[in-house]
């Protein structure tokens, strides 16, 4: 067998093993702090959630180190695709990029929420003030700054390999029955534009109900079943020319 094609089998199962391992912090980092009840509450109220994170700085924490894995294996994933997909034009590269802008997000995400507990409270102890202004800090810049950026850059990159994968005959065409996973993952950006048609109308509390539907489900279904598609046709993959 040539190279080329030993080299395109071996980035499929390495882009299928990143995809399987990305799902259980996908879902594992949020559900950690769903097991504690209090973070139910109001999390934009500054000081609600401050006093949470300080009586659970070591799950915040852990749901950081969830979001750094995520943000690993989505580079390892985005790279190995983009092997899979051939010839590395400005789409292909362009949906990588896409990848790696979530990926960084996701860091910056994941960082804050594994330093903050520790700062937050040491601040807070100093000035309560302080810690409450740190935590909105925390709340703006990592959950609805660079989370939310996250979710639409890989809304952005699942879309653009679904695309080219199925142009390139990398993967079959019914795999585009998930294409509602990526689009509503762009969706969530437009709430902000339209406050007064989601905020607590039955609208919002719907679409509230069907990205966290995406989010829990959706994302781990498209990566299983991508990977379990790219192992299945590795053989294939390797004899199909790139685009």
């Amino acid at each position: 067998m040539p190279a080329g094609a030993d080299s395109v089998r071996g980035a499929s199962a390495v882009a299928a093993t990143a995809l399987l391992l990305l799902i259980p912090p996908w879902i594992g980092a949020p559900l950690l702090e769903f097991t504690r009840g209090e973070r139910l509450a109001d999390t934009d109220d500054p000081a609600a959630g401050l006093t949470f994170l300080i009586e659970s700085g070591p799950i915040v924490a852990l749901t950081g180190i969830g979001l750094l894995l995520v943000a690993a294996a989505l580079i390892v994933a985005a790279a190995a695709i983009e092997r899979v997909l051939g010839s590395p034009t400005t789409a292909v590269r362009a949906t990588a990029v896409a990848a790696y802008v979530a990926a960084a997000l996701l860091t910056l995400a994941g960082a804050l929420r594994l330093s903050s507990p520790g700062t937050l409270s040491h601040l807070s102890g100093l000035d309560p003030e302080w810690g409450r202004t740190g935590y909105l800090v925390m709340h703006l810049v990592g959950t609805q700054g660079a989370g939310a950026g996250a979710r639409v850059a890989i809304g952005v990159w699942m879309l653009g390999v679904m695309i080219l994968a199925v142009q390139r005959q990398r993967l079959p065409r019914w795999v585009l029955v998930l294409v509602p996973v990526p689009v509503v993952l762009l969706l969530t950006v437009v709430g902000p534009l339209f406050p007064e048609a989601v905020g607590e109308s039955a609208y919002g509390a719907v679409s509230w109900v069907v990205i966290m539907l995406t989010f829990f489900l959706g994302v781990p279904l498209w990566c299983a079943v991508t990977a379990v598609v790219l192992l299945v046709r590795r053989g294939r993959l390797a004899r199909t020319p790139g685009g």
